[in-house]
Parts: structure tokens; C-alpha cells; sequence
């Protein structure tokens, strides 16, 4: 995905070379802080990035911090996106997203003892995949408030992606001395990213901003659209053999409410500051366990973050952040560090 996305980036850099005429240039340098909650008439947006997550600490069902590293687990996420806007008309903007992500979440190593036989346990869960492809309107009011904006969206998750995991990778290797038996068993699942379902979103921005700072307030809901028909694998294990059968069940995704509040100030003309509150809450949903469905904890998760943008050049932004959990409970506390660039183009 490292090289979808920089053929991407490649394939905007004849753009550069497009001449710009009349005042609708300075839409292309418009600072941060006099950005509408929507793109313009005819503007064409390409954003590709890579998030780093980095999950050394997990908050329990009691919302108490656990240290990941000194059970000897580890996880860590890599994720290349990639989104499209273009503005249909001044204040109507539809949206395109689609990203790549490949996930492993390392568990602590286990031992059992059994007269001669010393059995020693590792399990790897990977996540590999596409994400589904979501499609989106966003609309903001059509007639200007100074220092104010409002805007509405609603959208889809369309599952184009694989969600059956594949078949499982385990491996047994044995060894025997004098003192008896060493058996090390590597569990390896291998699991996608597709959720198998459409999942419904529906969220509202506002926005004050001055000449030189903006305060922006976005919220979100996604609603799932129903359970999803899929399979586990049930493994059995003969001398240093496994064998894998699929088992069909069913789960339902829960729903999820998320919103974000961020404070842009305006150093200069061409480079710009923030920091963010980030708010995710999770209910309802349920996985099947041999014909048992076990209903999902609630959970949730508060982060802050701070970051910056710079106007490189007419039609390129690059930006960074890095977000930072304060507050969670029966969710994964990572540190996650985004780095992306903005392609912009008028198109008439």
C-alpha cells in the first residue's frame, strides 16, 4: 500500500504544472483558519496518509490502565488511507475513502508442565486487509454567517472487503532429550478488515473562527445495518500436525459515536497549529460462541492530540499529529501518529 499511495502522489505532481487564473486561485493557499466545514465549487481534493498505532497500554471493563509491556504483549497497527472530495456545487461535497491496514496483536507467552512433557504457548492475532469503501455527502449552509459555520453529512460503509478470516498458520515443533519433551505451539489467526455489513454514518460540524484561530466541533454516529454470516476455525492438534475445520456463526458490529473538538491557530500565512479533544463511545453488537451470542462491553476511549500544517506549495498541504489517550475503558490506549498530504485542484 506504501506503493499505492505514492503512485498516487505521483499521479496528482502533473497538476503543479496547471496554471491557475482569476481570484478562485486563493482557494488553493486558503489558510486554515477561513476553511469552510466543505471543500468549493469544482475543487478536487486527494488526501493519502499513514497512521503508526502503537498499543502498549490497555484500559480494562473498570477503566484501569493496564501495562501491555509488562504482560509481554504487544500491539501495533499500520495504516495507509486515502480519501477523495470534490465539491459538487459551493456548499454540497461528496467523499470517497478507502484504506489498507495490517495489525498484530502479540499475546503473552504461556507454559504448562505434564510429568516429562513442557508445553510453552505463543499466540499471534494478525488483521490484514482493506477496509470497506465509504461514500459520502456533506452539506454546509448555503448563505455565509461571519465567523460562523454549520454543516450536515451522512454517508455509508459499503463492505466491498473481505471479512472471513483466513485459515489459521499454526505450528507445533517438538523436541526430545534425556529430560523429557519440549513442545512449542505458535498460534497464528489470520484475520481482515471488512466488516462484512453496511455500516450507516450520520454527523454534524460547527465551526467559529477569527482571523487568526477557528474552533471546530465535529460529531458522528454509525449505525450498523444487521449481523453478518461468517465463520471461525476450530483446530485440533495430532504430534506436531494441526488440522483446520470452518465453523459457521454469525456477529453483529456494534454501533459507535465519536466527536472531535480542535482549536487551529494561524501562525503564518502558510503554516498553522492545533490541538484536539477526541471522544469515541461504543455499544451494543455481539459475537457468536457455539450457538450462544455474547453481547459486547460498552466501551470507550478520550484522547488529546496536537499538530501542525504547512503550505508547501499552490496544490499541496502536508500535516502531522500525534493523539495521546487520557481516558478509557475496555479499549485499547494507543499512541498514534498520523502523517498525510493534501492534494488540491480546481477543476472549472
Amino acid at each position: 500500500m506504501k506503493i499505492i499511495c505514492l503512485l498516487f502522489i505521483i499521479a496528482g505532481l502533473p497538476f503543479f504544472c496547471l496554471g491557475q487564473t482569476g481570484d478562485n486561485s486563493d482557494i488553493l493557499t486558503e489558510r486554515v483558519v477561513d476553511r469552510p466545514l466543505t471543500i468549493h465549487a469544482g475543487q478536487l481534493q486527494i488526501n493519502p496518509g499513514y497512521q503508526l498505532t502503537i498499543g502498549s497500554k490497555q484500559y480494562d471493563i473498570y477503566g484501569d490502565k493496564l501495562d501491555l509491556a509488562k504482560e509481554a504483549t504487544a500491539q501495533v497497527r499500520h495504516l495507509y488511507d486515502l480519501e477523495i472530495k470534490y465539491g459538487i456545487i459551493e456548499y454540497l461535497e461528496i467523499t470517497a475513502a478507502l484504506n489498507y491496514s495490517k495489525m498484530g496483536v502479540r499475546e503473552q507467552q504461556n507454559w504448562y508442565f505434564h510429568r516429562n512433557e513442557r508445553v510453552y504457548v505463543t499466540e499471534l492475532s494478525e488483521y490484514r486487509g482493506l477496509s470497506d469503501l465509504f461514500l459520502g455527502l456533506a452539506f454546509r449552509l448555503p448563505f455565509d454567517i461571519p465567523h460562523f459555520g454549520f454543516s450536515i453529512s451522512a454517508g455509508a460503509s459499503l463492505p466491498i472487503a473481505n471479512y472471513e478470516p483466513d485459515k489459521p498458520t499454526h505450528s507445533s515443533i517438538s523436541r526430545i532429550d534425556s529430560t523429557g519433551i519440549d513442545r512449542n505451539i505458535r498460534f497464528h489467526f489470520n484475520n481482515k478488515n471488512g466488516m462484512g455489513t453496511f455500516i450507516y454514518q450520520f454527523g454534524a460540524g460547527i465551526q467559529f473562527f477569527t482571523d487568526k484561530f477557528a474552533i471546530t466541533g465535529l460529531a458522528d454516529y454509525s449505525l450498523c445495518g444487521g449481523e453478518v454470516k461468517t465463520i471461525t476455525w476450530e483446530s485440533r492438534l495430532y504430534v506436531d500436525e494441526f488440522t483446520y475445520q470452518s465453523v459457521p456463526c454469525k456477529t453483529k458490529p456494534g454501533n459507535t459515536f465519536s466527536f472531535s473538538i480542535q482549536f487551529d491557530y494561524q501562525a503564518i500565512n502558510w503554516f498553522a497549529i492545533f490541538g484536539r479533544f477526541i471522544g469515541m463511545m461504543g455499544s451494543g453488537g455481539w459475537d457468536e460462541e457455539q450457538g450462544v451470542k455474547i453481547g459486547h462491553h460498552e466501551k470507550n476511549l478520550m484522547s488529546v492530540g496536537i499538530g501542525y500544517e504547512i503550505q508547501v506549495a499552490r496544490h499541496l498541504r502536508l500535516f502531522q499529529s500525534m493523539d495521546l489517550p487520557v481516558s478509557g475503558k475496555n479499549q485499547l490506549a494507543p499512541l498514534m501518529i498520523y502523517t498525510g498530504a493534501s492534494f488540491n485542484f480546481l477543476t472549472r
